[in-house]
Formats: C-alpha cells, sequence, structure tokens
C-alpha cells in the first residue's frame, strides 16, 4: 500500500478549504471537501476532525463520503485520526470518490489527512464542470436539521447535512461546481434574536472575504483570520438566500426594514467586488417571505445606484408543512428543499443560462 496527499495535482478541491503544511486539506465551509477519480483495488481514507465548540456532544464535524454518487460513509468525527475502507476489492475497479464536509463552518473543521491505496493505484482530478456557482445563506442552506423531521428537537451535527439541503442539490441538477459560505442563525445586519435586540455578532458581511468563522481555534489561529481569494473559484452564479434571520430584529418596524434594505444594498457591492462576471441571484422565501420586499428592493436599489444589470431577485414559494412537514426548529425538509431546488433550477435556466 502506498501512501497519498491529497492536493491539487491529483484531486479537484470543493468549496472553501485550508491546505496545511503537513498535507492536511482542512474542509472548513459546509459542503466543502474534495473530488477525484480512482483506479484501483484498494482505497483507505484517512481523516481528523479539528476541534469542536462546545457543548461537544451536539457539534462534531460530520463526513460523507461517495463513491460512485452512492454513500460509502456517513461519520461523526473527534480530533482523533480515523481510518475508513473505501475499496477493497480482488481486481481494478475505476470509481469517483467525493468526500464531502456535510455540517457547518461554526462549529467545525474536517481534516482530511492522507489516503492510502494498492500499488497500481492512479489518481485523477474530477473534470472541470462548465458552471460555477456560490451559495450565501443561513441554516437552510446549512441543511440545519434536514435529517431529523420532529420540530421540538435542537441542533445538532448529527442531523445537519447540506447535501439535502436546495443549494447542493441546485448545483447537482445543474452539473455545477459549487461553493457554499453558509451560518445557522446569520444574517445581513442580524442575526437570530429572541428578544427583539440585534444579534450583531453573526452577520454574514463580517467574514466573507476570509475561509470563515468559526467558533473555536485552527492550529492556533481563528479561521477567519485567513482570507478568501474568491478568484480561485470564479463563480458564475451567486445566489444571496438571507433575510430569515434578520426579520427577527425587524419584524414591521419600517426603520429597521429600512436599515436592512442599506445593509443589503452595502452587502451586494461587496459581493460584486469579489465576483465582477457573477450574475448574482438575491433570494428569499423557504421559511417565510415577510423580508422579501426588502431584499427585492435593495436589489432594485443596487442596480440603480450602481448601474449593474447582473443582479435579480428571485422568490422561493414558502414550505408547506402540511403537505411536506417540517424539520427541527420549523427547518424545511428534504422534500421542501427538493422542491426549491426544483425551482431555482428552472429560475436559472430559463432566465440566466440562455
Amino acid at each position: 500500500m502506498r501512501t497519498f496527499i491529497l492536493d491539487e495535482s491529483n484531486s479537484s478541491r470543493i468549496g472553501r478549504c485550508l491546505a496545511a503544511q503537513d498535507g492536511t486539506l482542512w474542509c472548513v465551509q459546509s459542503g466543502s471537501g474534495a473530488e477525484f477519480g480512482f483506479c484501483g483495488s484498494k482505497l483507505v481514507l484517512t481523516v481528523k476532525g479539528g476541534a469542536v465548540a462546545f457543548p461537544e456532544s451536539v457539534n462534531s464535524v460530520r463526513m460523507v463520503v461517495f463513491v460512485n454518487g452512492e454513500r460509502a460513509a456517513d461519520v461523526l468525527l473527534d480530533e482523533d485520526m480515523q481510518s475508513f475502507v473505501l475499496i477493497d476489492s480482488d481486481k481494478a475497479v475505476d470509481a469517483q470518490i467525493r468526500i464531502i464536509k456535510v455540517s457547518e463552518a461554526a462549529k467545525s473543521v474536517l481534516g482530511i489527512v492522507s489516503l492510502s491505496a494498492d500499488e497500481g493505484a492512479v489518481f485523477s482530478k474530477a473534470e472541470k464542470k462548465q458552471l460555477n456557482i456560490e451559495f450565501i445563506g443561513d441554516s437552510i442552506t446549512c441543511g440545519y436539521g434536514v435529517d431529523d423531521e420532529v420540530i421540538e428537537h435542537s441542533f445538532s451535527t448529527a442531523t445537519e447535512d447540506c447535501t439535502k439541503a436546495y443549494a447542493y442539490k441546485t448545483a447537482q441538477v445543474l452539473g455545477a461546481e459549487y461553493s457554499l459560505f453558509s451560518y445557522s442563525g446569520w444574517g445581513v445586519v442580524s442575526g437570530w434574536t429572541e428578544t427583539g435586540e440585534r444579534s450583531a455578532h453573526m452577520l454574514i458581511p463580517d467574514y466573507y472575504d476570509t475561509v470563515g468563522f468559526c467558533e473555536v481555534p485552527f492550529s492556533g489561529q481563528k479561521m477567519q483570520d485567513f482570507p478568501w481569494d474568491t478568484e480561485s473559484f470564479g463563480a458564475d452564479i451567486v445566489v444571496i438566500n438571507l433575510g430569515t434571520n434578520d426579520e427577527s430584529y425587524c419584524g414591521t418596524d419600517e426603520a429597521r426594514r429600512a436599515e436592512f434594505t442599506e445593509g443589503y444594498v452595502k452587502f451586494l457591492g461587496m459581493v460584486r467586488a469579489h465576483n465582477p462576471k457573477a450574475h448574482i441571484i438575491c433570494a428569499l422565501g423557504i421559511m417565510g417571505d415577510a423580508m422579501y420586499p426588502c431584499v427585492e428592493l435593495a436589489c432594485r436599489d443596487y442596480s440603480e445606484k450602481t448601474g449593474d444589470k447582473n443582479v435579480s431577485a428571485f422568490r422561493f414559494v414558502p414550505q408547506d408543512g402540511e403537505a411536506d412537514g417540517f424539520a427541527v426548529d420549523w427547518h424545511p425538509t428534504e422534500k421542501t428543499n427538493d422542491k426549491a431546488a426544483k425551482a431555482l433550477c428552472q429560475y436559472i435556466e430559463q432566465q440566466i443560462i440562455v
């Protein structure tokens, strides 16, 4: 058996990741990871979790490995190294391997340490896709609670899976490369608040130009100290799905709603600066569309002020719990996410990809 380190010569990175000096590929954001082609008879994956936010029991990193599109591993990891046999055959087989961190960045990160394979094994980079989509969002994009359709239950990375949420599904249907930047409870001018007071420490714009925010240090440093090169991805489309948590702060208060609109316009400028060629879609509605008029207004104001016409607003149909159920804390089920992905795909295909 030979040991391989995943790098850009033998694999394709997915989403916002950090390559450490020891060769470990740290997968930070929801949906981040690596993909590669493999031809061989034996393949063993060695991974580890980074530090975990308190309480550790509900915040461990969750990893899924797809082999030829089928789930071959679905595990919660701690900081110890763990190895998983992905292929064990009497003869060489061809396989497409995708290693995905399906839980969110705020709580923990995933380290891909190495791969061990038979002597004759060959690795190859995944075929480059023609469309790149970045999704910026909150718990809906993270797949919060999607594996637990009991409203009364609470957050746990064990039931969070971004591959069952609308963003990942949209990318899969469109055959697109994707990158997610998403945090449960976060917003544009305020994160989720139960008191009506602004939650100013949970703002997507504060960290968008970094690899991401994590509640625990990474190798003695804060994750947000690492800048992110958006040009390395080169988004053709950016989907912003924010405003659900801001609603808990804004409500029907006109001054606060105007504040949200202004903040959204400013964030659009930031997103445009990092994605000069992308069509930006300002979306909202899966968990309620009360803030959608503000999103639509922000989209229009930004376009009028800047002359930028490569931006549009898209309203999701709000979830129907009676027909499709609810997941943890009233979050969308996979069935709801399927419907949302279908609607977004149709919009992109009809309005943008022409």
